[in-house]
């Protein structure tokens, strides 16, 4: 629903803006009041980050700047219902409409609009009357609006989007000696002070059998990350197999890796290079099944696939919280990825289903049949790799890719077949991949080897070897 105004329309509005951030406190031992020095304090929403000094006093401030679109080539103004756009050239323009909580309303992609004078009617025929954010992009360029439909006949609200969005964030609290804090944040500027409590001591009775180290090594070139790598299984968790950065400690904060295996097979380390080198740059991976294993676990409904998955992560979190345990307070209990190859992609959807989970990739996979349902269950970015059109999964990882609807998405492809590059050396290009989706999604890397690897088409994975298509990305 395009309309062209023949004159040139006025810009009405306001320019939204980034967020203000007033974020102060002090942090303190819990049992004492004491104040504690050299506390790490992240702000993860906004990437901020701050280290109390001696009177442990933190401060997290940043100045608001104007990201709406008013230059030379482009103006942008809501007024009513319609977005108003003002052209001096052609260009490509995507215009997203969500609700409060961030289900998409509608998705419009105009490839080139041409210059001069536009009004789109964005909202007409939406049924809501909550506020709604109306997200601009033009050549990359990029606003927002938040606009609040009244009932009856339509009209406009417009706010800075700051200002009118609720926040929700969390405050990472570190300090040598001290268990890890995390603190919602529900506002940007207040007084936030923070006790955390002294590290529990191991107590002897606690303790477990000792894990059974794996004598497994890399085929070919050395690790590119920087930690030493340990494969080991546990008592205290059947049919697992663990790839791990060998200096665990307290403050570490290793994303958690859930790993399913072709054929759904309890070989785990089938894929050794593979999962060694993404060990190496700091995640801790539980693999299913056993060292050499054999066997395989059965197909059927992908949410009961998904639960041998999510049996290993629950164990992750509670070895996270045991003073006894070597992964104490080393695990990022917050920021959780389910990956998996052919049947193991199939019980990455099941997992993926767990609310705990930040982002999964489907690998060499998609569901055995169309299911719409499944697919609008997914609510958190999914990743689609495949080996392209010889893959026998591409067509299932297309269609899947295809009718996703709800979370940010890529569809990338390798043409080395089913077979992928697990077996190549450090893993080859799908290593690559895997980390550089997680270091965005779990680690939050927006630079050059995170969101940019997916955003940026100048980088690796839109040039040969790899063909990628993507949609919801933000």
């Amino acid at each position: 629903m395009i309309v062209n105004i023949g004159s040139m329309v006025c810009v009405l509005g306001a320019v939204a803006m980034a967020a203000t951030v007033d974020l102060r406190g002090k942090v303190s031992d819990a049992a004492s009041g004491k104040a504690i020095s050299g506390a790490v304090v992240v702000l993860g929403g906004q990437g901020l980050k701050d280290t109390t000094g001696s009177d442990g006093m933190y401060a997290l401030v940043s100045e608001p700047s104007a990201v709406g679109m008013r230059d030379a080539r482009s103006s942008v103004a809501m007024d009513g219902g319609a977005l108003v756009l003002s052209m001096e050239q052609a260009a490509a323009v995507r215009i997203d409409v969500l609700d409060v909580v961030g289900n998409r309303l509608r998705d419009i992609r105009l490839d080139r609009l041409e210059s001069g004078s536009h009004r789109l009617p964005v909202l007409d025929g939406l049924r809501t009357n909550g506020l709604l954010l109306v997200r601009v992009s033009i050549d990359g360029r990029e606003t927002s609006f938040r606009v609040l439909p009244n009932t009856g006949r339509m009209s406009v609200s417009v706010m800075p989007a700051a200002r009118a969005a609720a926040v929700s964030d969390t405050l990472r609290v570190s300090a040598t000696g001290y268990s890890t804090k995390n603190v919602p944040v529900s506002s940007y500027e207040q007084t936030l002070d923070v006790s955390l409590n002294a590290l529990s001591v191991c107590n002897p009775a606690d303790k477990t059998p000792d894990p059974v180290s794996v004598n497994v090594s890399n085929a070919y070139s050395p690790l590119t990350g920087s930690h030493q790598v340990v494969v080991e299984t546990d008592p205290s968790l059947r049919e697992k197999t663990i790839y791990r950065p060998k200096d665990l400690a307290p403050g570490k904060n290793y994303p958690i890796l859930i790993w399913g295996n072709g054929g759904c097979s309890m070989n785990a380390t089938d894929h050794t290079d593979f999962h060694l080198e993404i060990a190496s740059h700091g995640y801790v991976i539980v693999a299913d099944g056993n060292p050499k294993g054999s066997g395989s676990r059965s197909m059927g409904d992908v949410v009961a696939m998904g639960k041998t998955q999510i049996d290993a992560l629950n164990w992750a979190i509670q070895q996270n919280s045991k003073p006894c345990s070597r992964f104490f307070q080393a695990l990022d209990t917050l920021h959780i990825g389910g990956f998996g190859w052919s049947c193991g992609g199939l019980m990455t959807y099941g997992f993926t289903l767990d609310r705990r989970v930040t982002a999964s990739i489907v690998m060499n996979s998609g569901l055995l049949n169309a299911d719409q349902t499944m697919l609008d269950r997914m609510r958190v970015p999914i990743a689609y790799v495949c080996g392209g059109p010889d893959d026998m999964a591409y067509v299932n990882g297309q269609r899947d890719f295809t009718n996703i609807k709800t979370v940010p998405t890529v569809f990338a492809n390798v043409g080395v077949g089913h077979g992928g590059t697990y077996y190549s050396d450090n893993g080859g290009e799908y290593s690559k991949f895997v980390r550089a989706w997680f270091d965005w999604w779990l680690k939050g890397d927006t630079g050059a080897n995170g969101k940019l690897k997916f955003t940026d088409r100048s980088s690796a994975f839109f040039k040969s070897p790899w063909t990628m298509e993507t949609k919801r990305l933000p």
